[in-house]
């Protein structure tokens, strides 16, 4: 596991800093982004239905996450474009939420620790190392096209080769799959509570909040 970690450790502090500056666009294009926004966290509540609660709520959760999750990591074959893309959008949307609060005269601190940090905890690393699987696939993919065109090129030594990233690939999804169950069972019960109790949330389109 420590290896495994070491040997991603620059890709995810890659990802980590795509998610970071997602995050602070949110915040900071808060205003450019709101109708954008609006449409995807409506497409995020279509595909978890209408469920408030319950080990069905749970299950979509879950369902959700890990088919993202997927994506992020096979994605990775189309050059590794889109798992960089993903985080950006994941960190965006989280600053949106964030603003949108502060924008209603709400607390985008209350919200952040009670109802995204308790399963985020969680659920942002796995979707780090999904990512990171994905970019380090499009590296991968990037660096056998360059071989193609540079026929001395292949004479030089591959850190990073095919076998070598699709062994840690049943390290990666099981190490997503556990963290996304932790994270999908927290989101479900803890936060849902957190937020139902503690962050009353103004109705959509008030002050420009959803």
């Amino acid at each position: 596991m420590k290896q495994y970690l070491q040997e991603q450790r620059l890709v995810l502090a890659a990802g980590f800093g795509a998610f970071a500056l997602g995050m602070l666009l949110g915040v900071i294009y808060f205003e450019q982004l709101h109708q954008w926004m609006h449409q995807f966290f409506e497409q995020i509540q279509r595909k978890v239905g209408p469920v408030e609660h319950g080990p069905e709520l749970f299950v979509r959760i879950f369902v959700n996450n890990a088919l993202a999750s997927l994506v992020l990591i096979l994605s990775g074959l189309l050059f590794g474009v889109y798992p960089v893309y993903g985080l950006l959008l994941n960190g965006m949307a989280i600053g949106y939420l964030l603003q949108s609060l502060a924008v209603a005269g709400q607390s985008p601190w209350k919200m952040f620790l009670l109802g995204i940090l308790p399963h985020g905890i969680f659920e942002i690393p796995a979707i780090l190392l999904a990512a990171a699987f994905g970019m380090r696939l499009g590296l991968l993919v990037w660096q056998s096209f360059l071989r193609l065109l540079r026929p001395a090129a292949r004479r030089k030594p591959q850190q990073l080769t095919w076998r070598g990233l699709f062994a840690q690939l049943p390290l990666t999804i099981n190490l997503v799959l556990g963290l996304l169950l932790l994270a999908a069972a927290i989101e479900s019960t803890v936060s849902l509570y957190l937020v139902t109790q503690y962050v009353p949330l103004a109705p959509a389109g008030e002050d420009g909040a959803m």
